[in-house]
């Protein structure tokens, strides 16, 4: 669902993921719902904190870790999972 198109890629990640004790699916798919989001214009990269592109794992690695410990808003309501974080007011038409 991220467009991760290296086994280095996905295995950078997946260390991340699975170190801060994260859900492997549950994390690819918000990160996913993000990254369109964040195309779409529906949410921004001030609400990201760093710019989320498909196929690019340095993005996702710095916002699993922004998922892991809250840093913002945003994060505290992926957190909460991603059918909360897209019923928020703030995300018209997620």
């Amino acid at each position: 669902m991220l467009g991760l198109d290296s086994t280095e890629k996905i295995y950078a990640l997946l260390e991340v993921v699975e170190a801060l004790g994260l859900d492997v699916i549950s994390t690819g798919v918000a990160l996913a719902w993000a990254t369109e989001a964040l195309k779409r214009g529906v949410i921004s990269e001030k609400q990201t904190l760093t710019p989320l592109d498909f196929g690019e794992e340095k993005g996702y690695i710095t916002a699993v870790r922004h998922l892991a410990s809250p840093s913002n808003e945003f994060y505290h309501d992926l957190a909460k999972g991603l059918a909360h974080a897209a019923s928020r007011d703030d995300c018209p038409g997620a």
